[in-house]
């Protein structure tokens, strides 16, 4: 798929080492990943957060994709990324969160 990287930096849009990832609506977003562990978790709890919230089956997999994105982009097994980062990400924002 076009534009959509692995998470192991061979991109072609993007051979520095920073896959593309696909966002909410068709945004692409470059990350940084850090450590990959964890990131399917995460997006299993933002799937799930978005069925109990009463979403679409399509907002909750972009919230599940962004929060996944989001849990690789710091180390370790667990992301203490809040709602609103989330919903940040869903919209395009990127990933670069000031806390």
């Amino acid at each position: 798929m076009e534009g959509i990287g692995s998470g192991l930096g061979d991109d072609v849009d993007d051979v520095a080492g920073t896959p593309s990832v696909l966002s909410g609506e068709g945004v692409v977003l470059n990350l940084e990943i850090l450590d990959r562990v964890g990131g399917g978790d995460s997006f299993a709890s933002g799937l799930i957060y978005g069925f109990l919230a009463g979403k679409d089956p399509q907002w909750a997999v972009e919230c599940g994709a962004a929060h996944g994105a989001l849990a690789m982009t710091t180390p370790g097994d667990t992301t203490m990324a809040t709602l609103k980062e989330v919903l940040q990400v869903m919209k395009g924002s990127g990933a670069r969160i000031a806390r």
